[in-house]
C-alpha cells in the first residue's frame, strides 16, 4: 500500500481486537490468493534495471510452502505469478533471473542461503535478519525509521547508496587481489559494457578497467586476450593486473592528447597502427568460445554495412507493428525506410 499506516501498526491492531491466528490467516490470504493485487513499490523496476548493470541481483525470500493456518494455497507458486506478473522474472527478459530466486523454510534458513551465495549487500525490512548477518554484509533496512542499521525507503536513495558502496566494494577487492594500495583519481568513461578509471598505485599512474556484470564475461575474455597478444607491437598497454572472477583489467597509463584538426601524418600512424596489429586477428582462431572471435559490428565489404542497415529497419517494423501508437517514430521511420 501507499498509505502512510505501516505494516507493523496494522499487525498490532488485529493482533490485539481478533488474536494472533487472524493475524496470520490474514497473512496467508494477502501472500496467497490476493497477492496479485499489490503493487510495486516506486520506481522498484526503473532501479532493478539500473542496477543489473553493475551486481549480481538476488531475490531470498522466508516463505513457508503453505500458510500455517487458512486456506492451503502454494505461497510460492503465488510470488512467483506476482513476479511473472510484473514482467521482472519466471518471464521473457527477466529484470532478476530465477535462478537467482530462493524460498526459505525458516528464517535460519534463510540466514544460511544468504551466507552461502556469498552476498556482499542484502536489504530486508526485517531488523532481526539483519542483525544474524554476518559483519562483512553491507546491510540496508528497508524501512522509514531508523533503527540498527542505515536505512531507506525510496529506492531511487537505495539506487544512489549501492552505486556509492560499489565502487568502495570494488576497490577493496581488488587491492586484496593485488595485494597493494590503489587511488582512484577519475572516471574516464562509463558505457554500457564497462568502466574505466583513471587510477594510482605507488604514485604512478594506470588505467583500471572493470566489466560491469556476467553478460561481459566476454567483453573481458576478448580484451584480455588482444592485449595480452599485441604487447610485443609496444602499440597497446602492458596488462599488469587482471582477474576473470571480478572481471577487471588492469593495464599501463598511456598519455594522450585530443587532435583538434587531424593531419595526413595522424591518419598514417592510424594506419600503420591497424597494419602492426593487423596479423594478431589471427590468433582469434585459437581460441575455443568462437563468441569472441570478431567484434559484432565487424564489416568485410560495403555489403555488411547495408545488410546491417536492413536488419535493423526489418527490427523496427516489428516493433512498430507491436506498438503504432508513437506517430513521431512511425513518420521517421518510413522516411528512412523511403531514403534508404
Amino acid at each position: 500500500t501507499k498509505s502512510n499506516i505501516s505494516k507493523e501498526s496494522i499487525k498490532k491492531k488485529i493482533i490485539k481486537f481478533y488474536g494472533n491466528n487472524q493475524w496470520t490467516e490474514l497473512q496467508g490470504l494477502i501472500y496467497g490468493e490476493k497477492i496479485l493485487k499489490a503493487d510495486l513499490y516506486d520506481n522498484f523496476k526503473e532501479v532493478i534495471k539500473e542496477l543489473k548493470n553493475n551486481f549480481k541481483i538476488f531475490i531470498i525470500s522466508h516463505k513457508t510452502r503453505y500458510p500455517v493456518l487458512g486456506e492451503k494455497i502454494n505461497l510460492r507458486n503465488s510470488a512467483k505469478n506476482f513476479l511473472k506478473n510484473n514482467k521482472i522474472s519466471f518471464c521473457e527478459n527477466e529484470l532478476i533471473d530465477q535462478k537467482r530466486i530462493y524460498f526459505a523454510e525458516t528464517k535460519q534458513e534463510k540466514i544460511d542461503i544468504i551466507k552461502g551465495q556469498k552476498i556482499d549487500i542484502f536489504i530486508d525490512d526485517l531488523d532481526e535478519i539483519l542483525s544474524e548477518l554476518p559483519k562483512n554484509i553491507k546491510k540496508i533496512h528497508f524501512s522509514r525509521k531508523k533503527k540498527n542499521f542505515m536505512n531507506f525507503y525510496k529506492w531511487q536513495d537505495i539506487y544512489k547508496d549501492l552505486l556509492s558502496k560499489k565502487k568502495l566494494m570494488l576497490k577493496e577487492k581488488i587491492e586484496k587481489k593485488i595485494n597493494k594500495k590503489i587511488k582512484i583519481l577519475k572516471k574516464i568513461n562509463s558505457g554500457t559494457n564497462n568502466e574505466i578509471y583513471l587510477i594510482q598505485i605507488n604514485l604512478k599512474k594506470f588505467i583500471l578497467k572493470v566489466y560491469k556484470n556476467t553478460k561481459h564475461k566476454i567483453s573481458f575474455s576478448k580484451d584480455l586476450f588482444f592485449l595480452q597478444n599485441t604487447k610485443d607491437t609496444k602499440q597497446t598497454p602492458v596488462v599488469r593486473y587482471h582477474d576473470e572472477k571480478l572481471r577487471f583489467i588492469i593495464m599501463d597509463y598511456i598519455r594522450g592528447k585530443k587532435l583538434k584538426k587531424i593531419t595526413f601524418n595522424d591518419i598514417k600512424k592510424l594506419v600503420l597502427f591497424i597494419y602492426k596489429i593487423q596479423p594478431k586477428i589471427l590468433n582469434y582462431e585459437k581460441i575455443k568460445d568462437k563468441k569472441i572471435k570478431f567484434a559484432t559490428d565487424k564489416i568485410s565489404n560495403i555489403n555488411d554495412i547495408f545488410n546491417d542497415i536492413k536488419l535493423r529497419i526489418n527490427k523496427t517494423d516489428q516493433i512498430l507493428k507491436l506498438n503504432n501508437k508513437n506517430l513521431e517514430l512511425i513518420n521517421i521511420h518510413l522516411f528512412l525506410k523511403k531514403f534508404f
